[in-house]
């Protein structure tokens, strides 16, 4: 066996104390069963009190240690994660409400985290079957905690000995989330937010030494904050939360309503998930044009929308994500919206409106390098030439640009091409 983790529970009543042993251990079942797992996961119990047997049947033995397989799985897509990583537990005021939430891989190495409580555990360790038992239980049941100075019956310590395996398995009160990393170790801090409401966050490391803060909110978890403690990666052997110093009592919303006497007005947002920056702009016809969206977190898809109809699809690894309309015509106008999606969250970071003018209203000005430089790597076909109305900026609050060929456009191709073997 390979232990996880170890807990204690209290319970009202001293005696039926409990100790808690998550671990996994090789499955007797293979290979006899070529179909059957390698490795099972197991959550053990053992009353405090017991201290083991003295006569010469149960001395050397427990009459309390029974054992029981752990499922990981989700009901609605039918995933199961078999492999038990690491255990932390919520305790309550109320030991039958205590919590505990275990992180669990798969075979090709995905992770998720699954919630049990105390209250199905106990039931299973008290009413299951044990497996492979068919006789009738001794006055004392195999694993009932009994008050001290009353006599277990060697017969109890017999049965529990012989088959310390329950027949019924526990299962999760719920599957938090899963996904494709592989984390290793978890932690989880009850914290209130500035609208009073207590919320779990969980701290999960991954292997390469970074670790992604989950919030569980109404409609789901979602990673807030991805943290690397370290200057060169490293795998993190333990982590333990600090409750004296509370280095996490930052003032923190987890809602999309933005308290307007903590954040600065620009920051209020009247809908769920909505953004309130919208900029808008003129572009000559046959121009051509891009538009910027900065990325927000690193695990979130990002797509530009122009009248329902994906115009550009971005991933991790692409800042900004970029839209870049080729000749700007009268199709082109209407809202540009820059959409992300996380899991279930979704939201609006951008939106940019366009209005076609004519194109006659518009003044020719030279590129500066860095502009030659910049149109180089957002695409194939740079802008060479930058028209600006009178009065209007040729670069918007997003990074905007719009642009037209006039008649001399190979000579200026000539000179911006100069231009670009210089500064390379």
């Amino acid at each position: 066996p390979k232990l996880v983790q170890g807990a204690i529970v209290k319970n009202e009543e001293a005696y039926k104390d409990k100790i808690y042993l998550f671990f996994q251990e090789d499955n007797p079942e293979w290979p006899r069963n070529p179909e059957a797992l390698k490795r099972v996961s197991r959550v053990a119990q053992l009353c405090a009190g017991d201290g083991g047997g003295t006569g010469v049947v149960s001395s050397g033995k427990w009459s309390t240690f029974l054992k029981s397989t752990m499922h990981c799985f989700d009901q609605n897509t039918d995933h199961h994660f078999h492999l038990v990583q690491d255990v932390f537990v919520v305790h309550s005021e109320e030991w039958a409400e205590t919590k505990i939430y275990g992180l669990f891989s798969n075979e090709w190495g995905y992770s998720a985290v699954c919630v049990y409580s105390v209250r199905d555990i106990t039931k299973i360790f008290e009413t299951s079957p044990l497996l492979g038992f068919t006789g009738g239980f001794p006055g004392v049941r195999p694993g009932q905690c009994i008050k001290e100075g009353k006599a277990t019956p060697a017969y109890t310590y017999k049965v529990a000995n012989s088959h310390p395996e329950m027949e019924h398995k526990v299962k999760p009160r719920k599957m938090l989330f899963h996904n494709k990393h592989r984390y290793q170790k978890v932690v989880v801090h009850s914290v209130q937010a500035v609208d009073n409401r207590t919320y779990n966050v969980l701290y999960l490391a991954t292997e390469n030494g970074t670790i992604h803060k989950i919030v569980n909110l109404a409609d789901g978890p979602i990673n807030i904050l991805e943290i690397q403690p370290f200057q060169i990666p490293a795998a993190i052997q333990s982590m333990v939360l600090d409750s004296t110093k509370q280095w996490r009592n930052s003032s923190q919303s987890l809602t999309y309503k933005v308290p307007q006497d903590v954040c600065s007005p620009s920051l209020h947002s009247d809908a769920k998930g909505e953004s309130q920056e919208k900029t808008c702009a003129g572009v000559p016809l046959r121009s051509r044009y891009y538009l910027n969206c900065s990325l927000e977190s690193h695990h979130a898809t990002y797509t530009w929308v122009h009248r329902n109809k994906t115009m550009a699809h971005c991933v991790h690894g692409v800042d900004p994500c970029t839209h870049f309309i080729d000749q700007i015509s009268k199709d082109s106008e209407g809202d540009y919206e820059c959409v992300s999606r996380e899991h279930w969250f979704k939201q609006t970071l951008v939106t940019h409106c366009l209005t076609v003018t004519p194109p006659g209203d518009w003044k020719t000005v030279p590129p500066t390098s860095d502009q030659v430089e910049t149109n180089f790597r957002k695409s194939e076909q740079p802008d060479f030439y930058m028209r600006e109305p009178k009065g209007v900026p040729s670069m918007g609050p997003q990074g905007n640009r719009a642009a037209t060929a006039p008649f001399s456009f190979w000579l200026v191709l000539l000179h911006v091409v100069v231009v670009f073997v210089l500064l390379k």
